[in-house]
């Protein structure tokens, strides 16, 4: 069943989502540099990343974070499979593809 357009996108999640401020790091496959990012809230299914940097400055792209990618929780030195739901300015959804595992796993 189509949710009316003006169903908020709280609305549509399957899982609840705990506010959070976690340091993370994207990991890009094939590049030696992590994007910063902060895990703004989570759930079971995905969490809302916020991109360190802010938003990317008139003329100027910002970081380019690909379909799919492992995060990495600096807290817990824990990782995660991730692919992109929906993308903003300076944040973006995702949704896990894997359970949290200890960092360096699966590599």
């Amino acid at each position: 069943m189509a949710l009316p357009p003006s169903a908020s996108l709280d609305n549509r999640r399957t899982a609840f989502r705990k506010p959070t401020r976690c340091l993370a790091y994207v990991q890009v496959p094939g590049s030696r540099r992590d994007i910063e990012c902060v895990i703004l809230d989570i759930s079971a299914s995905g969490a809302r990343l916020k991109l360190s940097g802010g938003p990317a400055k008139p003329f100027q792209q910002g970081p380019t974070i690909p379909a799919a990618f492992r995060l990495y929780v600096q807290v817990d030195n824990t990782e995660i499979d991730c692919e992109v739901t929906w993308r903003k300015t300076d944040s973006i959804g995702v949704r896990f593809l894997s359970g949290f595992r200890p960092a360096g796993q699966n590599r």
